[in-house]
Formats: structure tokens, C-alpha cells, sequence
């Protein structure tokens, strides 16, 4: 009983997984450019930054500078 219900439940599984031999992918229009895009920019993040300078410390600061 266990053993039938393991391969019907593999063979059920597996047919999902199947698809027609002439199978095409959908076009999917996309445009040149995105309508409000912004100019590209110079992304100033934490990670730009000395990683002393975060933890804004004095005595951190005083030690390396």
C-alpha cells in the first residue's frame, strides 16, 4: 500500500513538471528606457565612507588620525 502510494504520488508530481513539446516563451514587450527614470548618479552610501568614521568614537578617531 505505502509502496503504491510513493510511485502514484512521484508520478503525479513529476507530470506537473511537463510541457508540450512546442512549447514557446511568451514575448514580453519591454521598453528602451523606463519613463521617469533618473540621470545616473553617483550612489553615496555608508560603504563609501572610512569604517572608522562610523562609529563616530573619539578615542577611535584619535588613534588612527
Amino acid at each position: 500500500m505505502r509502496r503504491a502510494l510513493v510511485v502514484l504520488t512521484v508520478a503525479v508530481t513529476s507530470t506537473g513538471c511537463l510541457m508540450g513539446p512546442d512549447y514557446q516563451r511568451p514575448v514580453v514587450p519591454t521598453p528602451a528606457e523606463y519613463r521617469d527614470a533618473a540621470p545616473g548618479q553617483d550612489a553615496a552610501t555608508i560603504a563609501d565612507l572610512p569604517w572608522w568614521t562610523v562609529f563616530k568614537d573619539p578615542e577611535l578617531l584619535s588613534l588612527i588620525g
